[in-house]
C-alpha cells in the first residue's frame, strides 16, 4: 500500500500526487480520466478512459514469486481488472509447484467461466467477465421469460393431456428449459454478486447499492426454486400416467422415447384419463392464474415497489386458502381414493409454487418498504 499526502494549493483545491511506479504498474497516461467513488471507509480511484482501458485488454505477463498466495493473487487481481488474455511465469525460472497448479486450479474454478490451459511452465486463461459492466437484473429478467415458457408448457400438458405426443413433447421440454438453462443463469448471476460483493470498489460501480446485491441473489435463489417446483409438476403429472417410473431421468430422452416408454409400461391409459379430464382442467384454470401473479412480481422486483409488492403477497395468501378449500371440494367428488391421490401431487406443486412466487413479493418488501 502506498501513502500520499494531502495538498492544497493557493485557490484552496486540494491534491496528491501518486507514485510514480504505481502510475507505470497499473499503465495510466497523462489525460486519462478518473471515477471518484465514496465509500464508509475509503474513496476510490478507477480509470474509464477508452485508452486505458485499450492498454488493459492487451496480453500481460506477470512474473510470479515461488508463493502461492502470490499467485492467487495476480489470478485475481488480472481477472479483475478486465484482462482478456494473462500469462504466468515464475520470476525465478522454475515450474510451477504442485501447490501452485493446485492453487492456480482453485481460483479458476471458483471464478467460473474462464477457459483455461496449465502446465508446468506457464498458466493462461481467456474470456474475463467485465464485472464492472454486468447488471444481474438483466439476467433475472431472462430467468423470467425462461419460468414463463415453462408455465406455458405446463398448460399444454394440461390442456393436451389426451394427446401422449404431445405430453412427451412437452415433458422433455420442462427438462431442457430447467437443466440447461434455469440452473446456469442462476449460478452465473451469483458468481458475479458474490465477485462484486467481495471488491467494493466493482460493487460501486455495478450496482451502486450493496441492498441491491442482497435483492438480486435471493431473488435469483426463489427463481431457481420456482424453476424446481414447475419442473416437478411436470414430474408429477408423468406419476399419474405412470406410476414409479424415475421421471427425471425420462425426461433427459426424446419425446419419441418417452413415448415409447409411458405407453409400454400402462395400457389403461385411456380409462385412466376420461377419469381426470375434470380435474386437469381445474389445475389449468389454476396454472393460469399463477401464471399471471408471477409476472406482477416480476414487476414488484425490478420497480422495487414495496407497496405493490405487499397488495400482490396479500392476494395470493388469499389465492391459497381458497385453493385449500377447493382442492377440499375436488377430493369429495372423486370416490376413487387411490386414484386422487395420484393426481394430489400436482395440486401440491401449485400450492408449493404460490408460496414461492409470494416470497418474490416478500423479499422485496423486506427491503425496500421503508426505503420508499
Amino acid at each position: 500500500m502506498n501513502r500520499v499526502k494531502l495538498q492544497r494549493t493557493g485557490d484552496g483545491s486540494y491534491y496528491a500526487y501518486l507514485p510514480r511506479m504505481l502510475i507505470e504498474e497499473k499503465n495510466i497516461k497523462k489525460g486519462d480520466l478518473f471515477d471518484v467513488a465514496e465509500t464508509k471507509a475509503s474513496i476510490l480511484l478507477s480509470p474509464t478512459s477508452l485508452g486505458w482501458l485499450h492498454r488493459r485488454k492487451k496480453k500481460e505477463e506477470f512474473n510470479v514469486s515461488e508463493k502461492s498466495e502470490d499467485l492467487e493473487w495476480k489470478i485475481l487481481s488480472s481477472y479483475l481488472s478486465g484482462c482478456l488474455s494473462a500469462r504466468f511465469f515464475r520470476s525465478d525460472g522454475k515450474e510451477f509447484s504442485a501447490d501452485q497448479v493446485t492453487t492456480a486450479n482453485n481460483v479458476i474454478q471458483m471464478l467460473r467461466g474462464i477457459e483455461s490451459t496449465i502446465d508446468q511452465r506457464e498458466l493462461e486463461f481467456v474470456d474475463v467477465v467485465d464485472y464492472e459492466n454486468v447488471n444481474p437484473y438483466d439476467d433475472v429478467r431472462r430467468m423470467f421469460r425462461v419460468l414463463r415458457a415453462m408455465l406455458q408448457q405446463n398448460r399444454t400438458l394440461l390442456r393436451a393431456f389426451k394427446l401422449l405426443n404431445v405430453v412427451c413433447d412437452s415433458l422433455h421440454r420442462h427438462w431442457t428449459f430447467e437443466k440447461e438453462q434455469v440452473n446456469p443463469i442462476s449460478f452465473y448471476i451469483h458468481r458475479v454478486v458474490n465477485v462484486q460483493l467481495q471488491f467494493p470498489d466493482l460493487l460501486i460501480k455495478a450496482m451502486k447499492n450493496p441492498m441491491d446485491c442482497q435483492h438480486i441473489a435471493m431473488i435469483t435463489y426463489i427463481l431457481e426454486r420456482i424453476g424446481d417446483v414447475i419442473f416437478g409438476m411436470a414430474e408429477s403429472i408423468t406419476q399419474i400416467y405412470v406410476p414409479g417410473i424415475v421421471a427425471e431421468n425420462l425426461l433427459a430422452y426424446p419425446p419419441p422415447y418417452i413415448e415409447n416408454q409411458i405407453t409400454s409400461m400402462n395400457e389403461s391409459l385411456k380409462n385412466l384419463l376420461d377419469i381426470i379430464e375434470k380435474p386437469m382442467k381445474y389445475f389449468l384454470t389454476k396454472n393460469v392464474e399463477l401464471s399471471e401473479m408471477l409476472e406482477d412480481s416480476e414487476d414488484v422486483v425490478y420497480s422495487k415497489n414495496a407497496k405493490k409488492g405487499l397488495t400482490l403477497r396479500n392476494s395470493l395468501q388469499t389465492w391459497r386458502t381458497e385453493f385449500d378449500h377447493e382442492i377440499a371440494e375436488v377430493a369429495k367428488e372423486m370416490e376413487d381414493v387411490f386414484l386422487f391421490r395420484s393426481i394430489f401431487p400436482v395440486a401440491f406443486r401449485l400450492r408449493e409454487l404460490s408460496t414461492y412466487i409470494e416470497s418474490l413479493s416478500s423479499r422485496t418488501c423486506q427491503l425496500y418498504y421503508y426505503v420508499q
